[in-house]
């Protein structure tokens, strides 16, 4: 369904975008994988970043990259190297801004710099218990965390296990976040998982006492991420088989 769903919204984005000259402004996967398939109807795309290590040599020949925009006008945009180009179009993939309006300010949640605090094991609420926000984390296999993050709380809500003390789920959230401080994350990386969802999965399932991701899984969507990142052009072609519950094998 979702990719049914992104499938619809990129035929629709084509559909506005025939023969016009586009700004996609963002380095990551969305605004990567968006500037090619939409190179396929516009006139030209003009990719603006900051990111490191993208190489002009996965995009289509009418794809171009430029810095950060410093301005944008009514008909264009105003670069950091000084340069200056008009656009019929821009496309934002700038990423996510957490944000829950219509939650009380008494729930204890709030956010800041794309944190969402205090959070207990990146989904239970440490002021108000019995309340949980599930799919924080990213940069993983979404479906199967949202699936190990429900068990986990559920295990609580349902009484076969039991919550630690406010005071200690607050001690162990500060110093797990301070370790992620100390390697290097910013507060916006704060649910930034990558090569170390597989720590995470095993860390709820391992205290929940509930059956845990396999690790093939979380092996696997780092390698289709790397794929991604070498071969922009032809990743959906990718064909992999999964062995056993460590091991996958790549087809072709």
């Amino acid at each position: 369904m979702l990719e049914q769903l992104m499938a619809l919204m990129f035929t629709v984005a084509c559909m506005k975008i025939y023969d016009k000259t586009v700004l996609v402004i963002g380095g990551g996967p969305s605004a990567l994988d968006l500037s090619n398939i939409i190179s396929k109807s516009a006139k030209h795309v003009t990719l603006s970043h900051h990111a490191v290590g993208i190489s002009n040599s996965i995009f289509l020949k009418n794809v171009a990259t430029k810095p950060d925009v410093k301005e944008l006008d009514e008909y264009g945009a105003h670069f950091v190297d000084g340069s200056y180009e008009n656009f019929d179009t821009i496309f934002y993939c700038t990423g996510y801004k957490y944000a829950f309006p219509f939650l009380s300010v008494t729930t204890g949640i709030y956010v800041e710099d794309n944190y969402v605090q205090m959070l207990y094991k990146q989904c239970i609420n440490i002021r108000n218990p019995t309340m949980a926000i599930i799919g924080l984390p990213f940069y993983v296999c979404a479906a199967q965390m949202m699936d190990l993050q429900a068990r986990f709380v559920l295990s609580y809500f349902y009484g076969s296990n039991k919550l630690p003390s406010t005071q200690e789920m607050l001690e162990n959230t500060v110093e797990t976040m301070n370790k992620r401080w100390q390697a290097g994350y910013k507060k916006r990386q704060a649910h930034m998982l990558g090569e170390n969802q597989m720590h995470y999965f095993t860390e709820l399932a391992n205290e929940a006492k509930i059956e845990n991701i396999k690790p093939v899984m979380a092996k696997l969507h780092i390698e289709s991420t790397n794929c991604f990142n070498e071969n922009l052009l032809h990743f959906r072609e990718d064909i992999f088989r999964l062995v056993d519950s460590e091991t996958f094998l790549k087809l072709n």
